[in-house]
């Protein structure tokens, strides 16, 4: 887009300038007018030559040269502020990826955390004999309920580490990841 509003300023530049044309035309002309096509085929034909030089510069132009000149300059400025404009958008989106993805896997550390202590749970109450069957069927669904959620997460996370990889460019034979760090907790408090 850049370089047609360049070509565009160029070609308006280009209007106000003089205008040099020529034209330079050569031709078999035979020397014998009265029988020419015999003469032509029998070699005896001389070069028959113009030369046309036309030069215009222009007195006025009404402003529209200037006019021109000035929306192609907006035209590459905008361009050029376009060009920003979509660099911040992938900035953008790859950052609220990246905390996405960072939010997913401390989300999955406390899911794995809490499938981990119901299981101790379901494993005591086992070992001691059972206790209510109705609170242990409760708990092994809920453990069932949490094993989906963590199947899920890690499915976005892949979806979203895949798109980091489509905004950056990366080729898909490359391996990356991200900064293995964890969020820290926001010391405010909302009213």
């Amino acid at each position: 887009d850049k370089q047609k509003a360049e070509a565009r300023y160029r070609e308006a530049d280009i209007i106000g300038r003089p205008v040099l044309d020529y034209k330079y035309l050569l031709g078999p002309a035979p020397r014998d007018v009265s029988n020419a096509l015999a003469d032509f085929f029998t070699g005896d034909v001389t070069a028959a030559q113009q030369f046309k030089l036309t030069m215009g510069i222009p007195l006025t132009t009404f402003g529209k040269i200037a006019t021109a000149k000035q929306l192609a300059t907006t035209g590459i400025d905008v361009t050029e502020q376009e060009k920003v404009k979509k660099s911040s958008e992938v900035v953008f989106n790859v950052k609220q990826l990246y905390y996405g993805i960072l939010l997913a896997r401390e989300g999955n550390r406390l899911l794995n955390y809490a499938y981990d202590q119901i299981t101790k749970q379901i494993d005591k109450r086992e070992a001691e004999g059972g206790g209510d069957p109705v609170e242990l069927l409760k708990l092994k669904i809920f453990r069932s309920d949490i094993s989906k959620q963590l199947q899920e997460a890690q499915k976005r996370e892949i979806l979203a580490l895949e798109a980091i990889r489509v905004l950056l460019g990366l080729d898909r034979a490359q391996s990356f990841d991200i900064k293995k760090t964890r969020l820290r907790p926001v010391d405010r408090q909302l009213k």
